[in-house]
């Protein structure tokens, strides 16, 4: 969840640390998530199993970790459509807590969105 390192260059694409801090005085660094595109990580959130993650140029990005040492991408909303590049423009933050199920999602020049995770439907 450093935005720096994607700017910088010095990673391929957006990376997120998993650390387990269970204790303090000795964390262990349990993984690194590499997505698939380069945004810019920013903040992020943890409820129940999802990590909700603003990236970003590629919005706002949920990640399943009751696996946690084996994420998976299994939403996203785009707020910024278009290429994922590093940089500052676009979601800047998310929250996920209300009990209904809304997620607020803020992105710099593009506004608040509104919106719902939906459990995908198979295609048959």
């Amino acid at each position: 969840n450093d935005e720096l390192d994607e700017l910088q260059g010095l990673v391929p694409s957006t990376r997120t640390l998993i650390w387990d801090v269970r204790d303090l005085d000795d964390p262990i660094l349990v993984r690194e998530f590499q997505s698939e595109n380069r945004a810019s990580d920013h903040n992020l959130y943890i409820r129940g199993n999802l990590m909700y993650q603003s990236n970003y140029q590629s919005g706002l990005r949920v990640l399943d970790i009751s696996d946690y040492e084996n994420p998976q991408e299994v939403a996203y909303f785009d707020t910024v459509p278009g290429e994922d590049l590093p940089g500052m423009g676009g979601s800047w933050s998310n929250y996920p807590f209300f009990s209904s199920g809304v997620i607020i999602v803020t992105s710099g020049n593009e506004g608040l969105f509104v919106v719902r995770k939906r459990e995908r439907t198979p295609v048959s």
